[in-house]
């Protein structure tokens, strides 16, 4: 059987035209979910991984852009910061991201797992892919800012984009022990040198 995947009128991915054997268990997703693409990091080439959370979804890198101090909104969304195969993920791309205000250390949505944990000596937030064929992706967005713990932490990071009122706007991750985890987008002065903080998805428009 020949299978087609379409998002609206987009076609997304088609079998060969001899389609799939019967009898079997297969896991559809939109094209690969985890590679590795140039960035240029400090005027040298560095290869950086990137993977998909959910289907149709941004392919983020697996890694933050690191700058000291942390860039601001204007500066960020020149997208000069790893070449062009890289920029800001838009307000729509990092909504995935999105599910919950308060209760807990974890929550899942339908397109991934939120926890704040410790990884590699640092804290932060792990976001893991829930569904079929994405399941083996995750990025871990660390805490930013100042000194950060168990029972507390947060980051910011950069959307491209721009309210009406002409703020920057960002994903906010805060994890309080009384209180629970947060996720939730807030506006920033699009100037201001503020502790935000960029994870880039590849670039492919």
């Amino acid at each position: 059987m020949k299978i087609a995947i379409y998002n609206g009128g987009n076609l997304l991915k088609t079998t060969k035209a001899a389609g799939l054997a019967a009898g079997k268990y297969y896991t559809v997703t939109t094209g690969p979910v985890r590679d590795k693409a140039e960035a240029i990091i400090n005027g040298k080439s560095e290869m950086v991984e990137w993977v998909q959370l959910w289907a149709g979804g941004p392919k983020f890198a697996k890694q933050n852009v690191a700058t000291k101090p942390n860039m601001n909104w204007t500066t960020a969304v020149k997208n000069e910061f790893w070449g062009g195969n890289w920029r800001v993920p838009t307000k729509d791309e990092m909504s995935g991201l999105i599910g919950s205000i308060g209760g807990g250390n974890s929550f899942t949505t339908n397109t991934v797992k939120v926890e704040y944990l410790q990884e590699n000596n640092e804290f932060g937030f792990k976001f893991t892919g829930v569904q079929p064929g994405y399941t083996g992706n995750s990025i871990f967005l660390p805490t930013v800012g100042d000194k950060h713990t168990i029972n507390d932490g947060g980051g910011v990071y950069w959307t491209s984009y721009q309210d009406e009122h002409s703020y920057g706007i960002a994903l906010s991750l805060y994890y309080q022990k009384e209180v629970g985890l947060y996720t939730y987008f807030m506006n920033h002065n699009v100037v201001s040198d503020y502790s935000v903080v960029v994870r880039p998805v590849l670039n492919e428009k």
